[in-house]
């Protein structure tokens, strides 16, 4: 499940109509990626223009000590590395989408009550956004991204995520 989180915050605030600075960015697509961990968690995503709906079932556990890998790359004709952010999930989770997190955690079914402890069973989250002032991650640059974020729990990888976005400069800034 906190795979499920780390994830889910991730994605909103690289791919889902957020704001940041002058810029804005549109989703293009988001799947799941192969998973090298015996255990990966079931993740069912949609995003529409309601926001993100997500089903899972949650086998393990997940803790403030799973990490994370986020590969960015930039198309140029083809995909550049760009940026490779890594660390604990929840302490980036904590530093750069603190308001939008606590929102998650209120709003997803049932209730995460334990910080970024999450028990195993069955989540569920409808219609979810992020706001443009809930998040603070730099965004240096336009043009089309596709962020590949793996989490890794108890040195197990459990999940991988690949998600596509424009980022274009906000006119209205």
């Amino acid at each position: 499940m906190f795979y499920l989180a780390r994830v889910v915050i991730v994605i909103f605030t690289i791919t889902f109509s957020c704001h940041a600075e002058n810029y804005i960015t549109y989703p293009l697509s988001i799947k799941t990626c192969p998973v090298d961990g015996p255990n990966p968690v079931d993740l069912n995503l949609s995003l529409d223009s309601d926001g993100l709906s997500f089903t899972t079932e949650l086998n393990r556990n997940l803790h403030e000590n799973c990490t994370y890998q986020n590969d960015i790359d930039v198309w140029n004709g083809l995909w550049v590395p760009y940026v490779k952010p890594k660390g604990k999930a929840c302490a980036s989770l904590e530093q750069t989408i603190r308001p939008a997190w606590e929102r998650f955690k209120s709003a997803i079914n049932p209730k995460i009550e334990d910080g970024c402890n999450i028990k195993p069973g069955s989540y569920s989250l409808s219609g979810f956004k992020v706001g443009k002032d809930e998040f603070a991650i730099p965004i240096s640059s336009t043009g089309k991204f596709r962020s590949i974020i793996n989490l890794y729990c108890d040195d197990e990888q459990v999940g991988c995520i690949e998600a596509e976005m424009q980022i274009e400069e906000d006119e209205e800034e």
